[in-house]
């Protein structure tokens, strides 16, 4: 009898561990069998963890740098004052010898003191004294020019220019400038336009570029009228290997291109005006 009870309980035993044995082996079919999968599934809940704190400031600078610091030309501020001749018996427009102009930053720290001295020597006709802001090369920066009035029988018009250096924060004198006659920009190409009649019968036109920051003519054109047939005869030049070559091109090539006898070749320099008389 005793042997029966061992019996059963060994049988009962062996059962119950084999049915534990075969528990435990199932178990993992309930679970995640894809790796990617899982640790897609822990990425996101991570990328969710991370997501809880603060947005990083996209207005902030990229390289670091704080906005408050930065430096814009278009903040800064400009004092003009004429000198003019101190023996002269008025003080009208043409007793103005000198143009001086204080630059100064938003804080009111002096950056550059610029003073210019008119030309005596000729008495230029519409002289205003007129020094004006405007974008001369094309870089997004506010530019210098004084107005120096019309010259000769032909009146044309000459501007004294400086131009600002970034990275210098001056204004540095460009003086060929000043040699383009009835200067007017052409953004829209950017390229400085210059008209100036010779005679009656004869007219000439030329475009000006900054070729890696200096002031170069790259074509020009002539047109002279016959007396007695009162024809167009046009001559382009362009600028190769830094000199002025004829191209030989029609005058119907040179009257499309060009287009002397619209307005745009009439205007003038109009930015914002910081003195005048």
């Amino acid at each position: 009898m005793n042997q029966k009870i061992m019996i059963f309980f060994c049988v009962f035993t062996l059962l119950f561990l084999t049915a534990c044995n075969q528990s435990d082996h199932e178990s993992p079919k309930h679970r995640n069998s894809n790796p990617a999968a899982e640790s897609q599934d822990g990425g996101e809940e991570e990328a969710k963890n991370q997501n809880t704190g603060a947005l990083p400031d996209e207005s902030a600078p990229k390289d670091g740098t704080q906005t408050d610091d930065m430096d814009d030309d278009s903040e800064l501020e400009y004092n003009v004052q004429p000198v003019r001749d101190e023996n002269a018996d008025w003080k009208d427009i043409t007793t103005i010898t000198q143009m001086q102009i204080t630059v100064t930053d938003k804080k009111n720290n002096e950056l550059q003191n610029i003073s210019y001295s008119y030309d005596l020597s000729y008495e230029p006709a519409a002289f205003t004294g007129k020094v004006l802001l405007e974008d001369v090369n094309f870089d997004g920066s506010d530019d210098i020019l004084l107005d120096l009035g019309r010259y000769g029988n032909q009146g044309v018009k000459y501007y004294a220019c400086y131009l600002w250096n970034p990275a210098a924060k001056q204004y540095e004198e460009i003086p060929e400038f000043q040699e383009i006659r009835n200067p007017v920009l052409n953004s829209a190409d950017q390229e400085i336009l210059s008209s100036w009649r010779n005679s009656a019968d004869s007219y000439g036109y030329a475009k000006y570029r900054w070729e890696n920051g200096s002031l170069q003519m790259t074509a020009r054109i002539s047109v002279d009228y016959d007396i007695e047939t009162m024809e167009a005869q046009m001559t382009e030049e362009r600028l190769e290997n830094k000199q002025m070559v004829r191209t030989g091109a029609d005058k119907e090539t040179i009257q499309k291109e060009w287009q002397p006898d619209t307005a745009m070749w009439a205007g003038d320099m109009a930015g914002k005006i910081l003195y005048e008389e």
